[in-house]
């Protein structure tokens, strides 16, 4: 559903904006990539359709467990081996709703997957980072033109994240 275009050496990609992911073909295979598989997780895990994770030489990160339960309070649905190993089949719900939740400290992949997550959820989703770390998921939101407010919350820093946003590179 991306339309493509190439103008010299840059290329320019249009999509269908907030809500318009389309359900995959095929599983999904980003190989050695553990950053990919986390932040696909998180952007395609909470819409209506089954995605199909597989990832032959990705060797699950220990704190795989830990993300995939983390999914759940998403309303996503996670089919894997006990161990959460690939491939994985996720569906996200009928209605996803705006989430308030602390992210786990020191894994600034989940929290980079979160933040994805709550771009596709209506209304304005809030976490709570008890100890701020890597600010890298905040800066190219902001880049993007996402609507995110950053303050200081009494256990340290609470992002709020707008869903359905028009973003623009």
């Amino acid at each position: 559903g991306v339309r493509v275009e190439a103008a010299g050496r840059r290329l320019y990609l249009t999509g269908l904006g907030a809500g318009g992911l389309l359900e995959p073909l095929a599983p999904l295979e980003l190989r050695h990539s553990a950053l990919g598989n986390w932040l696909v997780m998180g952007l395609a895990g909470i819409y209506d359709f089954s995605t199909s994770i597989r990832s032959p030489e990705f060797t699950a990160p220990r704190q795989m467990s830990q993300f995939l339960a983390f999914l759940a309070q998403f309303g996503i649905e996670v089919t894997s081996d006990p161990a959460g190993r690939q491939p994985l089949l996720l569906r996200g719900p009928k209605l996803g709703l705006p989430v308030d939740l602390m992210l786990p400290p020191d894994v600034p992949a989940m929290k980079a997957a979160s933040l994805l997550a709550a771009l596709g959820l209506p209304g304005t989703s809030s976490f709570i980072e008890a100890k701020p770390g890597w600010d890298h998921a905040e800066r190219m939101l902001a880049q993007f033109g996402a609507a995110l407010s950053l303050q200081p919350a009494a256990t340290g820093k609470r992002i709020e994240v707008a869903g359905l946003a028009d973003l623009k590179a």
